[in-house]
């Protein structure tokens, strides 16, 4: 079985550790079998699903000394589960799942950096097929800037790739 890189870190309150997946896993939650065993096995106490990972509540008497490669598996699990998902899905389901990181990939890092320089990226659509186009909208400053290509490919088209690199995907900006 294949190691499926997780970076667990400490939290305020050292019951909880949130687990960086560099992916969403709430649009199949589903997937998180593996770790809701663990509650039910009363090793954790909580689970919760976080932007870009899981946040695991250690359960009352247990420690992380004893439990946390339990936990880190069932993690790595629910990740695994989650990569089986995305390769069955149609190509119009992987185009709806990329259209929709493309949209959190936009607001929450390429977007600020955009907004920054005096301009803005819109998401347009994700044409499905065998390799999802995405296109988005260049606004503002954005347009026709020459750092435009750079923004979309070493960083949105880079992140997608990062948080799905199960699909393929190429990132293009729409026509005005």
């Amino acid at each position: 079985m294949n190691a499926v890189p997780v970076h667990p870190e400490r939290t305020d309150d050292p019951s909880v550790v949130r687990w960086h997946l560099g992916r969403s896993l709430a649009d199949h939650p589903d997937v998180l079998r593996p770790v809701r065993q663990l509650v039910a096995d009363g090793v954790l106490d909580a689970v919760s699903v976080e932007p870009l990972g899981v946040s695991t509540t250690l359960a009352p008497g247990r420690c992380w000394a004893l439990d946390a490669a339990a936990v880190r598996a069932g993690v790595q699990d629910a990740v695994r589960e989650h990569r089986r998902h995305v390769v069955a899905l149609d190509d119009a389901g992987r185009a709806t799942l990329v259209s929709r990181l493309t949209g959190e990939v936009i607001a929450d890092l390429v977007g600020p950096l955009a907004v920054g320089h005096g301009g803005s990226i819109e998401p347009v659509e994700a044409r499905p097929g065998p390799v999802i186009e995405v296109g988005v909208r260049l606004r503002g400053a954005c347009h026709g800037c020459p750092a435009a290509t750079s923004t979309l490919h070493d960083r949105l088209e880079a992140e997608l790739r990062r948080r799905l690199p199960e699909v393929e995907l190429r990132v293009s900006a729409a026509a005005e």
